[in-house]
């Protein structure tokens, strides 16, 4: 198990089931996703079914667990064993945000990633209007490293979309 004294990460199960489906096919969260899309019970019981190995399929969700509550989820994507890098996506539950969940757990993937995977860097690409993403993932290390011009059609509104790396173990800023 992955885990430091605030947050751990585990592998998703069937009992996610309910709760993945309530994130993924919330609208609001859908702005801040380059693929928006609705998910079917039977789609999702296929993800939840499937073997959750980074280096074989080239992508892995954690579920965030914090005094014993479900409060989020963390995924490493794009995954590329020869440049040895990936994305990261982090999504907390609406009900435990701005408890530093997030924060901690981008903390945590960030000391996994580097110390136990051996990864050279892992990066994100975040809406310039998630703010509270940017200002997460600024706070823990990771540097702008260029901006995708008009990338994300928000309800028919063009966004820039920053591009953020980080290249070493969280040092995370209160």
């Amino acid at each position: 198990m992955i885990k430091n004294d605030k947050v751990s990460f585990r592998c998703v199960v069937k009992e996610d089931i309910d709760v993945l489906l309530n994130w993924e096919n919330d609208p609001a969260n859908w702005r801040f996703s380059e693929i928006p899309a609705f998910y079917s019970k039977d789609s999702m019981r296929q993800f939840i079914e499937s073997t959750h190995d980074l280096f074989l399929n080239n992508q892995i969700r954690y579920m965030i667990i914090a005094n014993e509550d479900l409060v989020g989820c963390i995924d490493l994507f794009d995954f590329d064993p020869f440049h040895l890098r990936a994305g990261v996506g982090i999504l907390i539950d609406s009900r435990f945000r701005r408890k530093g969940y997030a924060k901690e757990s981008l903390k945590l993937l960030q000391n996994y990633v580097f110390e136990e995977l051996q990864l050279k860097q892992i990066y994100s690409k975040i809406n310039n209007s998630n703010e509270a993403s940017l200002a997460l993932f600024k706070a823990c290390g990771f540097e702008l490293s260029g901006t995708f011009k008009s990338w994300i059609n928000n309800n028919g509104l063009y966004e820039d979309m920053q591009f953020l790396q980080s290249f070493s173990p969280s040092d995370c800023s209160e």
